[in-house]
């Protein structure tokens, strides 16, 4: 081959190593880029999750924050109509739980912590549970599923409804729409579907 040859070659050569690079670039900036902003995320109380670090087995620990003490209005709000309460209404101590349906955490404290809480204290008249709704932003099916709860409580099915969510989590998370799961949820527990479907 003649030397013009070789040369063009090279540079071709050259030239694709160059994009190469550039795309690698690319990616470690966008990976590092998508790494930063969940830390942001998570430092600033986005959530109460502990992340993994993309690549690796470690996580990211919370940082820690001093308790918040309430005044006393504050209080006042957040015991002001709750979706729904458990235990005894004359129970000296009050706790006030916000539940995002389709977080794997919360699933995770409705089937390890709540059993052990429910018959140390709630089921003995030391506790009342007071739920509220936290579905947050990047679960897009919490929002329905707190509705679905809301709507069996309609019925007075709202924590039956709750214990359901957190037992079919897998079932519902990922779906499109939920809607339909929700409504044969609705059946089993004995509401009224017509009603609940209007509700949602």
């Amino acid at each position: 081959s003649s030397p013009v040859m070789r040369e063009d070659y090279s540079e071709r050569r050259g030239g694709v190593f160059q994009y190469l690079l550039v795309l690698a670039l690319v990616g470690a900036a966008f990976w590092t880029g998508t790494l930063y902003a969940q830390v942001r995320f998570y430092r600033d109380g986005g959530a109460n999750v502990v992340p993994k670090v993309a690549g690796t087995g470690d996580t990211l620990e919370p940082e820690v924050e001093e308790p918040v003490v309430l005044t006393d209005d504050q209080w006042k709000k957040l015991l002001d109509e709750p979706v729904a309460e458990v235990g005894s209404s004359d129970a000296k101590v009050v706790m006030v739980e916000f539940t995002d349906y389709q977080c794997p955490y919360c699933k995770r404290s409705f089937e390890q912590t709540w059993p052990q809480i429910k018959k140390d204290y709630v089921d003995t008249g030391k506790v009342k549970v007071v739920y509220r709704d936290l579905p947050l932003p990047f679960h897009p099916n919490a929002k329905p599923a707190a509705l679905a709860a809301r709507c069996a409580g309609d019925q007075d099915k709202y924590v039956q409804m709750h214990d359901k969510l957190f037992e079919t989590q897998e079932e519902w998370s990922n779906l499109s729409d939920a809607k339909e799961k929700f409504v044969e949820y609705a059946g089993g527990l004995g509401i009224n579907e017509s009603n609940f479907t209007k509700c949602y």
